[in-house]
């Protein structure tokens, strides 16, 4: 069972840059198929690309991370047989784990400053056995996401939810399941921006992310909010709110009459 002080454990961490890497996997249930698993993952990794950024350093810190996980994946793969694991490493700060899913979910792989947490968030939500990739076309006609009722104040759409999450006004946020939009937090209010360009210290004190909904989903459970995850919420993001925003975000309406 993924519980809530494990995923808080991931979320304690943060690097200068892009070089956490979550690894998403499902492993085969026969054994002799296991020497092929590290390349598959290797695949991944290449996959996902530098975060947002060519910065050598960062290229080679990616690489050793990459190690890392592939060391994990050739000792420890026989523990996981036909199941699906989040695997996260990182060289510095040191991050070595491995979180056991509930459910199959689709393989990926993330770079980022953060563990990419919003697939522990989804298998949370499904209960055991359950098939994410066997249900994904049955999901998209149904198009049923846990939104926020029509008679909740609403936030719908990236600007909005930001606002709600940086007032601290989210109680419930409901982010896509996939996905990265690069943004902006600032190091001196923890202010998240899409921009860059709404916070009265940014400046020297921006320090760019290449996830900001993965910054408004550790923002929001550290204020106590419920996060889910979502095919496809609408407007993107969306969130029930507390108590209306203030006149410096937006103010939210009624869903029934927006």
């Amino acid at each position: 069972m993924i519980t809530h002080a494990d995923i808080g454990k991931l979320l304690s961490v943060r690097a200068a840059g892009p070089t956490v890497l979550s690894l998403y996997l499902r492993v085969p249930k026969d054994p002799a198929t296991l020497p092929g698993l590290p390349d598959r993952a290797g695949e991944l990794a290449a996959r996902a690309g530098r975060g947002g950024t060519d910065d050598p350093d960062t290229a080679a810190a990616q690489e050793e991370d990459w190690r890392i996980a592939r060391r994990m994946l050739e000792v420890q793969a026989r523990q996981w047989l036909g199941g699906t694991i989040g695997l996260f490493a990182c060289a510095e700060p040191r991050l070595a784990e491995t979180i056991v899913l509930p459910c199959a979910l689709t393989d990926r792989a993330v770079f980022a400053t953060r563990p990419h947490v919003r697939p522990l968030l989804l298998a949370r939500q499904r209960p055991a056995g359950y098939d994410m990739t066997a249900a994904w076309p049955e999901r998209r006609r149904s198009g049923r996401v846990p939104v926020p009722p029509q008679e909740a104040l609403t936030a719908i759409g990236l600007q909005p939810c930001l606002a709600a999450v940086n007032q601290r006004a989210a109680r419930l946020l409901v982010v896509p399941e996939s996905g990265m939009i690069p943004g902006y937090v600032c190091q001196r209010c923890a202010m998240l921006s899409s921009t860059g360009t709404d916070c009265p210290d940014w400046g020297a004190a921006a320090l760019a992310v290449p996830d900001l909904i993965e910054e408004m989903v550790v923002t929001a459970l550290e204020d106590g909010a419920e996060v889910r995850a979502a095919n496809d919420p609408p407007g993107g993001i969306a969130a029930r709110l507390r108590f209306p925003l203030t006149a410096d975000g937006e103010t939210a309406l009624p869903a029934a009459t927006a």
